[in-house]
This record gives C-alpha cells, sequence and structure tokens, in this order.
C-alpha cells in the first residue's frame, strides 16, 4: 500500500514537472518565432484549460 501511495506521488511529481518543462519550452517557442498574438493567447488559454483539468483530476 505505501509503495503504491509512493509511486503515485513520484508520478504526480514527474507529470508537474513535465508540464512545467512543456511551459516553458511553448512559451520560448511563441516568443522567438513572433507567433501572432492572437494565436498566443489561444494557444496558451488551451495549456491553461488542460493544466487546470490536470490539477482538477489530481485532487479527486
Amino acid at each position: 500500500m505505501e509503495e503504491d501511495i509512493n509511486y503515485n506521488e513520484q508520478y504526480i511529481i514527474e507529470n508537474h514537472e513535465n508540464i512545467q518543462k512543456t511551459i516553458n519550452e511553448t512559451m520560448r517557442i511563441l516568443i522567438k518565432n513572433k507567433v501572432d498574438l492572437n494565436f498566443k493567447r489561444y494557444y496558451l488559454s488551451l495549456l491553461e484549460q488542460t493544466i487546470n483539468d490536470y490539477e482538477t483530476w489530481l485532487v479527486k
């Protein structure tokens, strides 16, 4: 049982780190490539919604 809890915690931590890396890389690409501002807003809102959905799932 404790091993399951440790595995789940590690899984959550790794996923959080991967999400953060994705956000950072996405921001770097959007800024570097001078993407249209409306597209940036749209893409970042999708990313934000995905993160919110994931965090909601974690709480359950």
